[in-house]
């Protein structure tokens, strides 16, 4: 383990207590940035985008302006742009990006 940094670890409960939480301020973020009317598809892909880069990251990007003009494949095309761990491109980040895409656009979610 690297120098510095150190495991707690939560119960089942303890955790999911800490994701419902997460995904109310994702929801909240959404909810109070995009105005017109999404899919469940793409409210679910806009959850977890929010929840991987952050409720900040998410309103000041380009991706609630694009959302309200119902220009949902701009939108959608913006999440590639966030492909970066530590200021590095990921491939992990990238696979993530594209099924975040492919789950927006048309309702399925692939993982590699």
């Amino acid at each position: 383990m690297p120098h510095g940094i150190t495991i707690q670890s939560v119960t089942v409960d303890h955790g999911k207590a800490l994701l419902s939480q997460d995904l109310l301020f994702a929801t909240n973020a959404i909810n109070a940035a995009v105005v017109v009317p999404r899919s469940q598809f793409q409210f679910d892909a806009l959850a977890i985008f929010i929840y991987n880069v952050g409720v900040g990251a998410f309103r000041l990007s380009i991706v609630p302006e694009e959302l309200n003009l119902s220009d949902f494949a701009g939108a959608a095309a913006r999440f590639a742009l966030w492909d970066r761990a530590s200021g590095h491109v990921s491939a992990g980040i990238i696979r993530r990006r594209a099924a975040e895409c492919m789950l927006f656009q048309c309702g399925q979610y692939t993982h590699n």
